[in-house]
């Protein structure tokens, strides 16, 4: 990737924060849930650099040391891009990395549902951008047992100095009898901390 005008941050940007808060609606699950995992930071990038790298499943063995692979289940029929991007109607396979002391991956079925362009003035946004939403399909037992969705939002900023930058914003939300589960076993505190590698991975891939 082409490397960013401003200075290059550490892999562990103190700029980035993950934490566990209280439910957020996400479009499919605007009630309901359970807690929520959050994850913020800030990449010296454009929007359209970031956007780019989040849809090109190709990329992310290179930087995503949470999910290092991933494999197309299915593509909506009118479809008409690559095999290795992601678009709304994708049906999607994460190889997972969920334990950072244990190299075994797991695999979960995701549903791309969204890929929208935020426009400024929009529903009270003060600035262009774009969402990217996916939820967690094929557990046993459906939505009743487990309901995860995740949202990104990619916002962008001017700094101080003029350079273009990208507030990158993301939340997974989890409800269900299964997410009390992931809250008593520590998985939940998994998900915190592999959010947090997926923000401080996707920042410094773009970055260069």
């Amino acid at each position: 990737m082409a490397a960013a005008t401003c200075t290059k941050k550490s892999p562990k940007s103190t700029s980035t924060e993950s934490k566990i808060v209280d439910p957020i609606g996400t479009p499919t699950y605007p009630t309901n849930g359970l807690w929520t995992v959050l994850t913020t930071t800030t990449i010296c990038a454009p929007v359209s650099t970031v956007l780019e790298a989040s849809l090109d499943i190709s990329t992310w063995p290179k930087w995503n040391t949470f999910v290092p692979r991933v494999e197309i289940v299915s593509s909506p029929p009118a479809s008409t891009s690559a095999s290795t991007k992601l678009e709304a109607g994708t049906v999607a396979r994460f190889h997972n990395k969920l334990k950072d002391n244990d190299p075994t991956l797991s695999a979960s079925d995701h549903s791309m549902i969204s890929i929208d362009k935020i426009e400024k003035g929009a529903r009270g946004q003060e600035r262009d951008g774009w969402s990217i939403v996916w939820k967690t399909i094929g557990i046993p037992g459906g939505e009743w047992v487990l309901r995860g969705e995740r949202v990104q939002e990619l916002v962008e900023l001017r700094s101080e100095s003029g350079t273009v930058e990208t507030e990158y914003r993301t939340w997974g939300t989890f409800g269900g009898p299964a997410a009390y589960l992931l809250q008593w076993n520590g998985t939940r505190d998994d998900i915190a901390a592999r959010f947090e590698d997926w923000a401080n991975d996707l920042k410094n891939y773009v970055e260069g």
